[in-house]
């Protein structure tokens, strides 16, 4: 579980440095403020439509994950439950010592 676990904050570091690194390239980047706010404006028109199927994506998978864990927690409670019915109805049956 702990890989599992370790794997995805992978992810979001990744993320979180192409992000800082892009912040970090235009704040020192040669060019005039102008150029470099239309360089982001053409980039940004050319890849608007693979951003929001990336997003889409991401928006789709998540609930669907949330889901399954929720559903998991649910049948370990009702399994947790029911275990603690059956021992105390097992303590009613049982013979007295």
């Amino acid at each position: 579980m702990d890989n599992k676990h370790n794997r995805s904050f992978g992810g979001w570091y990744l993320l979180t440095g192409v992000i800082v690194g892009a912040a970090a390239g235009l704040l020192f980047a040669p060019k005039a403020g102008n150029q470099t706010r239309e360089d982001i404006e053409d980039w940004s028109r050319r890849n608007r439509k693979k951003t929001r199927s990336w997003l889409s994506s991401i928006g789709d998978a998540l609930p669907v994950r949330v889901k399954a864990a929720a559903g998991v927690g649910a049948i370990k409670e009702g399994a947790e439950e029911a275990f603690e019915i059956a021992k105390d109805k097992a303590e009613d049956y049982a013979p007295s010592r």
